[in-house]
């Protein structure tokens, strides 16, 4: 039995097989576009702190910061960046975006500290705050964190009543029917 080889039968498997190709190159250059987009920046350590020491380095890890607390640090370290990557960090409180900072990197490695601080010096809002890093446009880091409500100094009152509780525990143990 001959087989026969009609053009007519062998059109769709052609429009198939560059349907395939097409479809397949167009995949690559996207994850392609996508790889180059992101890169391969990437962030070694990151951390929130009050302040840094002198060479530089934070000085106490926190995620939590009392009532008082004028400023926040966020330090990190990065590698992998390309010359001319877009980094951003971004500052929320609550829901409100309350700092944007955005530069070029120009290094592969390196250290960046970032403060959260109010223009009047004055201590900030107590509440939840988030910290994102961007490379590009793309989220490469989330850090959250709170500022305590402050603590309040006793009324008035309060602190008479503390003035009338004796200093010397001592003797008003000894005034005590039970233990004589």
């Amino acid at each position: 039995m001959p087989v026969s080889t009609n053009k007519n039968d062998a059109k769709p498997l052609i429009a198939l097989g560059l349907f395939v190709l097409v479809l397949v190159l167009l995949l690559s250059w996207n994850v392609r576009r996508d790889n180059i987009a992101a890169g391969s920046f990437r962030l070694d350590e990151v951390v929130l702190c009050e302040d840094l020491d002198d060479n530089m380095n934070p000085q106490e890890r926190k995620t939590q910061f009392s009532g008082d607390t004028k400023q926040v640090c966020l330090w990190f370290e990065y590698a992998k960046a390309r010359d001319g990557d877009q980094l951003e960090v971004q500052w929320q409180f609550g829901k409100d975006d309350i700092q944007r900072e955005s530069f070029r990197l120009v290094h592969a490695r390196g250290t960046r500290a970032f403060y959260l601080l109010r223009e009047d010096g004055s201590a900030l809002p107590p509440g939840m705050y988030v910290v994102s890093i961007l490379c590009n446009g793309r989220t490469k880091g989330v850090e959250r964190f709170e500022v305590e409500p402050p603590i309040e100094d006793p009324t008035e009152e309060e602190a008479e009543s503390l003035e009338l509780l004796s200093p010397d525990l001592s003797s008003d143990l000894r005034k005590s029917p039970d233990f004589s």
